[in-house]
């Protein structure tokens, strides 16, 4: 990946954290006209890394033999909360946990959904890595 593709992922998040999500959506509107399967990976898996550094800031590395995980509050909230919120939060897990196998998978499977999932799932990773960003940035404003 290159300098401009990073510097316009983190542009990208920048305006998904002040909540312009229209800009957002137009950046990554331009990575994703001007990129491949492999490169558009990459940028999923640099959203995803911004995302883990964040898990890392609020709740402390992992040690060895733990590892992030999902739980439902409510069971089986995840199964209806739609392919793209769940495409993102796994992603994320699975790349914060170091699993290049699970990302790689979880990408192929958007990749092959119809257009629409595959936008909305690379959408929806970014926002959720920009709420994770918002609530570092709110804990940290309340702690003084």
């Amino acid at each position: 990946m290159n300098d401009d593709t990073e510097s316009l992922i983190f542009t990208a998040i920048t305006h998904a954290v002040n909540g312009d999500d229209r800009g957002a959506t137009t950046i990554l509107r331009e990575i994703g006209e001007r990129s491949d399967s492999a490169h558009m990976y990459g940028v999923c898996c640099a959203i995803a890394a911004m995302g883990a550094g964040v898990l890392v800031g609020l709740h402390g590395p992992r040690e060895d033999g733990e590892f992030w995980r999902l739980t439902d509050l409510k069971p089986g909230a995840l199964d209806v909360s739609g392919p793209a919120h769940t495409f993102a939060l796994r992603f994320l897990v699975a790349h914060a946990n170091d699993d290049a196998d699970m990302t790689w998978a979880l990408y192929q499977a958007a990749e092959d959904a119809s257009d629409l999932e595959y936008v909305e799932s690379v959408q929806e990773l970014l926002a959720t890595v920009a709420c994770l960003v918002r609530g570092a940035l709110d804990s940290d404003e309340a702690r003084g």
